[in-house]
């Protein structure tokens, strides 16, 4: 027992044992199943008295739902807005770079990305005609 006091200086801390006496009168109730509780240990268990909701608290808890209903709603607007733009502009982009690269093509050939045709033959296998 000087070795558990040694080592354990608050109850909360202790691992019960059973040469511990209990220190209060609910300790006591429960070592017993509340054979001395007064009514199967109801006493043992203190409940807490619930709060009366004031109408400031219900006015509170109504403005913070309403804030948190106008965030949701703008982040989802948002990003909804971000993807029609996005799908939507995208077709307008690309006719816009391919009519650009057309003029800058036709202002400057050598920027044309297509083979050169000079007549050489080339070599395929099989030949042409035979499979």
């Amino acid at each position: 027992q000087s070795r558990l006091s040694l080592e354990c200086s608050s109850d909360s801390a202790c691992p019960p044992s059973a040469d511990r006496q209990p220190q209060n009168r609910n300790q006591k109730a429960m070592a017993d199943g509340g054979a001395e509780g007064g009514g199967g240990g109801d006493d043992a268990v203190a409940k807490a008295p619930e709060q009366e909701k004031s109408a400031i608290r219900d006015c509170g808890e109504g403005m913070l739902d309403c804030f948190a209903f106008m965030g949701r709603t703008t982040v989802a607007t948002g990003k909804a807005t971000y993807t029609c733009v996005s799908r939507a502009s995208y077709p307008v982009k690309e006719c816009i770079l391919a009519r650009t690269d057309g003029v800058n093509q036709s202002m400057n050939p050598y920027k044309a990305k297509k083979p050169i045709d000079t007549g050489v033959a080339s070599f395929s296998f099989p030949p042409p005609g035979q499979s």
